[in-house]
C-alpha cells in the first residue's frame, strides 16, 4: 500500500534535525528528495 509508504517517509522527513543528524543544506536536500518521493507515490 502506497499509504504505509508515504506515511514513513513523511515521518523520516519530520525527524531530521540540523545539525544533529546532518549539515543544513544536506537536510534541506535530503527533504527536497523525500518530498519528491512522496509526491511521486502520493
Amino acid at each position: 500500500d502506497a499509504g504505509t509508504y508515504v506515511a514513513g517517509f513523511s515521518q523520516m522527513r519530520n525527524d531530521g534535525c540540523a545539525p544533529r543528524d546532518m549539515s543544513p543544506q544536506a537536510l534541506t536536500s535530503y527533504n527536497q528528495l523525500l518530498d519528491y518521493v512522496i509526491n511521486s507515490l502520493g
